[in-house]
């Protein structure tokens, strides 16, 4: 029972920041993440999302999440909310991106190299080897 009463808690303070802010985050020049503690982040973003707005966030990691690593913030004008995830073609436009950006920061040595990656690929940003993507590639 505690833990369904967590869950509504956090639902409860999460629709009440949001009915205040009109947003979950405050905006804020201030950095919401820990550049310690986040892992290299890739955002896929609809261009046509009415819900969210994804530019605001790709940009916001570019100018003021700046210790946190970016591989790569991609904005596909013709998507909408979810279609990253549901579009007939989002393995094609996103999944293949997604595994290629995985791979890159895979430093554990007995894995499968995934088909379409190279093994020269594996681990390239965390070991140094590549520069993350700009944010709108």
């Amino acid at each position: 029972m505690a833990e369904v009463t967590n869950q509504l808690l956090a639902i409860s303070k999460f629709i009440d920041g949001f009915a205040k802010q009109n947003c979950v985050f405050r905006d804020t020049e201030e950095p919401w993440y820990d550049p310690e503690m986040m892992p290299p982040v890739s955002l896929f973003v609809g261009g046509s999302d009415k819900l969210v707005d994804g530019k605001k966030m790709i940009d916001r990691f570019a100018k003021i999440e700046k210790g946190v690593v970016m591989i790569r913030g991609q904005i596909d004008e013709e998507y909408e909310h979810l279609d990253c995830l549901w579009a007939m073609d989002s393995l094609e436009r996103i999944g293949e991106r997604v595994k290629g950006d995985i791979w890159s920061t895979t430093t554990e040595e007995d894995v499968v190299v995934p088909e379409g990656c190279r093994l020269g690929d594996k681990g390239r940003l965390l070991l140094g080897l590549a520069v993350p993507l700009s944010p709108l590639s």
